[in-house]
C-alpha cells in the first residue's frame, strides 16, 4: 500500500469520526504507521480542537494495542485471538442502503457511488 494511500485513508477516518464522533467514536487507533508519517501527524493534530485529541492514538506493536483494543477483538496476526472476518458485517446489521437512506436521505445510486470507492478494501 502506498504512503499516499495511507494519508488519505487516515485524513478520511479522522474526517468521519471528527463529523460523527458525538454518535459513536469513542477512539481511533492508528497502528503501526511509518516512523517518517509522525511529523505530518502532529502538524495536523495542531489544527484538531483540543478536546478531540484524546481520540487518536498512534500505536506500534501488539502489546501497545492490547492497551486500547481487547485481544478477542483482534486477528490472530496482530496477536488476537478472534477469528471473525473483519470483512463480514455483524449478525443482525441493518444494509447500508437502508441506513443512508433513513439517515440522510439518499438514494440507492448515491450509495453505490460512495461505496464504489470502498471495493478494493472490501473484495477479497
Amino acid at each position: 500500500m502506498s504512503q499516499n494511500l495511507h494519508i488519505r485513508i487516515i485524513i478520511k477516518t479522522m474526517e468521519i469520526c471528527v463529523i460523527h464522533s458525538v454518535l459513536f467514536c469513542y477512539q481511533v487507533v492508528i497502528y503501526n504507521t511509518p516512523f517518517m508519517f509522525r511529523p505530518f501527524v502532529s502538524l495536523v493534530l495542531t489544527f484538531v480542537p483540543k478536546e478531540w485529541r484524546f481520540l487518536v492514538h498512534f500505536v506500534n506493536g501488539v502489546t501497545a494495542l492490547q492497551k486500547h483494543v481487547s485481544s478477542d477483538m483482534l486477528p490472530e496476526f496482530m496477536g488476537g485471538s478472534c477469528n471473525t472476518g473483519y470483512r463480514t458485517a455483524p449478525d443482525g446489521a441493518r444494509p447500508v442502503e437502508e441506513l443512508a437512506a433513513e439517515r440522510y436521505g439518499m438514494s440507492p445510486e448515491q450509495v453505490a457511488k460512495i461505496q464504489a470507492h470502498f471495493d478494493r478494501y472490501f473484495s477479497e
